[in-house]
């Protein structure tokens, strides 16, 4: 589990893991102040988050960073009932 305060989601260098924190940079719109977040990478250029907003139950946002390109922009999903 990692902590940085702020912590920028552009950054490719990190590992993959757990990470909670204070506030973000390059998050999604929601971007609530305290957040956890899980990265998956396979290389720098292959990524994949999954972002939680503590303020927002039932609600997950996605993107990806693929074949050395860009972000993809964050998709909003919402867990049903």
């Amino acid at each position: 589990m990692y902590g940085n305060n702020p912590y920028n989601m552009d950054n490719r260098n990190d590992p993959s893991g757990l990470y909670h924190c204070y506030a973000t940079t390059n998050g999604p719109n929601c971007n609530p102040a305290i957040n956890a977040h899980i990265r998956l990478s396979y290389s720098d250029d292959w990524i994949v988050q999954i972002y939680f907003g503590i303020n927002d139950p039932g609600e997950f946002w996605i993107r990806y960073f693929y074949s050395g390109s860009t972000w993809t922009a964050w998709k909003c999903y919402k867990a049903s009932s």
